[in-house]
């Protein structure tokens, strides 16, 4: 395990926010953070200004956000409380990009509005949006009906006015980032990272990248030139979108993106796009990898080593269990072992780290060639006299 590498920056630096919209002790609107839980009977929301990983970005359009919805247009709306189940403000995603673009996410729940309350709200919240915010500021609506604030992965967003994609930078590199697609939340950071995945890569110009839930592609895209060809799958069709958009303007033409699960299209992909041996890369959400996945990665011999990216270590470690046990019926191909770690400060302030854990085949040693066997197993020579 080496030393952890450490964030450029400690403070300040979340670029991805999920703020609850409700009202303070003194019963004003508050977009912030709830200051315990529902079922404890704490119900009031906290100012986010003193919570020092939030970003000044991100506070600054939250600001914006609670000036627009004080509006007597929409102040006849109110904060969705759990308790009673009703209401209509729910929560904001905000996220900042260090382009100064900003995707705002705002979700209302529906159940008590007719559709004519519904355009009025949507047209007094875009003709606002449009003469107050910047113009690199992106509005977007999401209708959730449900008990609890965290919609289905599923649940859409609608766009009210602004940018369809923000964009950012990485490694020299720009990035399409689509309202929903996952992005690292520490942007310095992230460039850090990324730096440390690459010199961890023992790549040739004759080797295949299997990036893995590849996301907008960034991490195989800022890898593809140094291999004959990046070859990326994802199940969310919006970042498979966003990857190719990604590719293309990037001025990078070895890079191959498919929207299916991994373990259906793998062996297909290097079928048709591989070429020498290959190497793969999984950087997956924090509940891990798929049983499914991690078999078919494990089946897949031309696979000799996997770089796995992690965000939570207890996935990590079930996922581990599967790549490196004795192989079985269930389990086939030869396992992997773990020869590297390599920790990432992604997470200041708090107790999380990005792990890159690099894994090779557990391939027996060699056999000595013939001469060098017959000389192990012949006699030592009797001393001279």
């Amino acid at each position: 395990m080496a030393e952890v590498v450490p964030s450029p920056v400690l403070e300040r630096y979340r670029n991805k926010v999920q703020f609850t919209i409700g009202r303070d002790l003194l019963s004003d609107l508050c977009i912030g953070f709830a200051a315990g839980r529902a079922e404890h009977g704490v119900v009031h929301v906290a100012d986010p200004s003193n919570c020092i990983i939030v970003s000044e970005a991100a506070l600054a359009v939250r600001s914006k956000v609670q000036e627009m919805l004080s509006l007597p247009d929409l102040s006849q709306f109110e904060p969705y409380e759990k308790i009673a189940n009703k209401g209509v403000w729910r929560q904001l995603c905000v996220r900042t990009f260090s382009t100064g673009d900003v995707v705002c996410i705002l979700q209302v729940r529906p159940n008590d509005l007719s559709e004519e309350e519904l355009e009025g709200m949507r047209q007094v919240l875009e003709r606002w949006w449009k003469e107050h915010a910047p113009s690199q500021w992106a509005l977007y609506l999401q209708y959730h009906a449900g008990l609890s604030n965290k919609e289905p992965d599923d649940c859409p967003v609608h766009l009210l006015t602004g940018p369809a994609h923000a964009y950012e930078s990485v490694l020299g590199l720009r990035f399409r980032v689509s309202p929903k697609a996952f992005f690292q939340t520490n942007t310095e950071a992230c460039n850090v990272l990324y730096s440390k995945v690459g010199e961890q890569c023992d790549l040739r110009a004759d080797m295949t990248l299997l990036d893995i839930c590849c996301g907008t592609g960034t991490i195989g895209l800022s890898l593809a030139s140094r291999v004959h060809r990046v070859v990326g799958v994802d199940v969310i069709e919006e970042s498979v979108e966003d990857a190719r958009a990604n590719a293309a303007l990037n001025g990078i033409h070895n890079a191959e993106y498919v929207c299916a699960r991994a373990e259906d299209v793998m062996q297909r992909m290097l079928d048709e796009h591989g070429s020498g041996s290959c190497f793969g890369i999984v950087d997956p959400p924090r509940a891990g990898l798929h049983g499914k996945v991690l078999k078919a990665i494990r089946a897949c011999d031309a696979i000799q080593t996997l770089i796995y990216v992690s965000c939570k270590q207890s996935s990590l470690v079930d996922n581990a269990a599967v790549l490196c046990r004795p192989e079985s019926n269930s389990t086939t191909g030869t396992p992997f072992r773990p020869v590297r770690a390599v920790p990432v400060d992604m997470f200041p302030h708090t107790d999380s780290v990005e792990l890159i854990m690099v894994f090779e085949r557990d391939l027996p040693a060699p056999e000595p060639a013939p001469a060098e066997s017959a000389a192990a197993s012949s006699p030592a020579p009797p001393p001279a006299p």
